[in-house]
């Protein structure tokens, strides 16, 4: 074998070799960069899907937050739960049932947006549904004098029919997420504020529940 085949093979397998180590650097830097803005948000709404705090904070700025004690004060702020189980169940089951849509991911700096579109139960609706029905029925069960154990059973059964008759997410909103980078990490802001993206959440049940507050206030006055 004369000189230059063997310079040509050496200049082969050099080439080889270049090349394992380009593929090698680009595997590596690919696993080492961190999720964009909106595979974190995923992560944050997979996680309140599936009810795992772990994978929610793993992606949450504050660190703090227990989806069990968040859907269970959407309850307790108009007194619909007071310790009560299956009530508590049924609103959380049909809450984790929403769908979204992330898109118009917008980064600058270390600040960046990301634009959900959820679809869910009309749960606004429903709880509005659910206070007129059970406020109707208790009004002439009180006049027999009934006890507190068949009102808090009248209250569960209407309830949770209403819960399980939800078949069709007909409430639709697109809402807003934030997320800050820290340490080269992007995290979603504290939603705690976000009051847009919890009603959209939670099938505009905050706003139904602010109205009937108003009511309840204004039928106090008179």
């Amino acid at each position: 074998m004369n000189n230059n085949m063997i310079a040509e093979k050496r200049f082969m397998w050099l080439l080889i070799a270049l090349s394992c180590m380009l593929v090698v650097v680009s595997l590596a830097g690919c696993g080492a960069s961190s999720p964009s803005p909106s595979e974190t948000t995923d992560t944050f709404l997979k996680g309140i899907q599936t009810g795992d705090d772990e994978m929610v904070n793993s992606v949450y700025a504050p660190g703090d937050f227990k989806i069990s004690d968040a859907i269970e004060s959407e309850g307790d702020d108009i007194g619909a739960f007071d310790e009560n189980e299956e009530m508590y169940k049924a609103l959380a089951g049909k809450m984790r049932e929403f769908e979204y849509e992330l898109s118009d991911e917008q980064i600058k700096g270390d600040k960046a947006t990301v634009t959900v579109k959820i679809r869910t139960y009309p749960l606004g609706s429903v709880m509005t549904d659910f206070i007129s029905d059970y406020m109707s029925q208790a009004l002439v069960l009180a006049f027999s004098d009934t006890s507190e154990e068949k009102l808090e059973k009248l209250a569960t059964t209407i309830f949770t029919e209403k819960m399980n008759a939800l078949s069709d997410k007909s409430y639709q909103k697109d809402t807003t997420l934030t997320l800050t980078k820290e340490n080269d990490v992007w995290k979603i802001d504290d939603i705690s504020k976000n009051d847009e993206f919890i009603n959209a959440l939670s099938g505009n049940l905050i706003s139904a529940m602010e109205q009937l507050e108003e009511a309840f206030s204004e039928d106090k006055d008179e």
